[in-house]
């Protein structure tokens, strides 16, 4: 038997007497995206001790994600509280649905699986699905991939002033409430400047209104020459006020002085930007570089460019610019430097260069 008494839904069961379920929206007209809370309660006749209930909704167009779990007593009868975030995305949707099933375990089941019964490796249940009613709702429409919710943007630069192929840390920073799973990266990439991206650093929690914290984008960007960071204007729609707001970064100059490229094969290692912090981006930065090294070294192996005057090794003082002259040189004698060097450089365990000049020079 079910009885339908507004929002609540009656149903009996044989076993335990009945129950009612109560399903409550925050609101009714939800924008498209936003994240708002819909709460389950189940309330059963009686302590229900033999009874739990399986609840995970699915709807094509929509995002549930589970806040909550309560379990209470009121009066020596058992209440189970379900509460879930929930986002549309198909702003056609009209209704809410939720399909939760009752499983029961009998006594003479429990019994047997108490006392060991070979055939009673695991509890018997008996299920009982349950059809709620559905919960009717206005969707107001939003453009696709529309932002909702309350939030800052912040846009930081390490240093405006920088020599060529150093990399100048970027970061974006969103931080507010809403829904952070439709935000993308603000990044727009620069002519003629090379980027590398690190993975996103998103430190949120879940609440009523979506989730809470902040999502951060880093970058690495190297240019040979000076390039500029365009005007951006980055929008969301406002809840508190229900309109479209916008954040707009200012365009931002980067000058980039230019360096003799034989200078580079000499350079000491430089110290990594506060905010190049991570080891990915590290790594791509590295690559780059050695990729503009590699035609410099090759030079040099072949004799178009001399280092510092003295002997040929006496000219690197980075151990990397080392490795890349003496691939150049196409010596079998020193191809165990060669591998001893890339083998110190994957183990993060590089010695100073006046380690590998030794060992260079016992070799030739």
């Amino acid at each position: 038997m079910r009885r339908a008494l507004g929002s609540l839904i009656f149903l009996t069961l044989s076993l335990w007497g009945g129950f009612q379920w109560e399903v409550t929206l925050a609101t009714k007209e939800p924008y498209r995206y936003e994240p708002f809370l819909v709460r389950l309660e189940c309330a059963f006749d009686d302590f229900a001790p033999n009874t739990r209930i399986e609840l995970a909704p699915e709807q094509a167009g929509v995002r549930f994600v589970r806040k909550e779990y309560i379990e209470k007593l009121v009066d020596e009868k058992r209440h189970m509280i379900f509460e879930y975030v929930v986002a549309i995305e198909d702003a056609t949707i009209t209704h809410l649905e939720f399909h939760p099933l009752i499983r029961t375990t009998t006594d003479q089941s429990i019994e047997n699986y108490i006392i060991g019964r070979d055939n009673y490796r695991q509890l018997a249940y008996d299920d009982t699905p349950v059809h709620l009613r559905s919960k009717p709702l206005h969707v107001l429409p939003l453009p696709e991939g529309t932002v909702v919710g309350n939030f800052t943007l912040t846009r930081t630069l390490d240093t405006v002033s920088v020599e060529a192929y150093a990399p100048v840390a970027l970061r974006f920073r969103v931080e507010g409430v809403g829904d952070f799973q439709s935000i993308q990266a603000p990044f727009v990439p620069i002519e003629g400047v090379e980027h590398f991206a690190a993975a996103p650093v998103r430190e949120t929690h879940l609440t009523a209104q979506g989730d809470e914290g902040s999502v951060v984008w880093q970058y690495a960007l190297v240019g040979e020459h000076n390039y500029t960071l365009d005007e951006a204007v980055w929008r969301y729609f406002d809840l508190q006020s229900r309109t479209f707001k916008e954040i707009t970064l200012p365009s931002q100059a980067v000058q980039v002085t230019s360096v003799d490229t034989a200078s580079l094969l000499t350079q000491a290692p430089q110290e990594e930007s506060a905010l190049i912090a991570w080891e990915s981006v590290t790594k791509a930065v590295m690559f780059y570089l050695l990729g503009a090294l590699s035609m410099v070294a090759w030079r040099v192996g072949r004799g178009y460019l001399r280092p510092k005057k003295g002997a040929w090794e006496e000219g690197f003082e980075a151990p990397l610019a080392f490795l890349h002259a003496l691939i150049a040189l196409e010596e079998k004698r020193v191809a165990p430097l060669i591998e001893e060097i890339e083998r110190d450089w994957r183990e993060g365990k590089l010695h100073s260069i006046a380690h590998y000049r030794r060992r260079y020079r016992a070799l030739v």
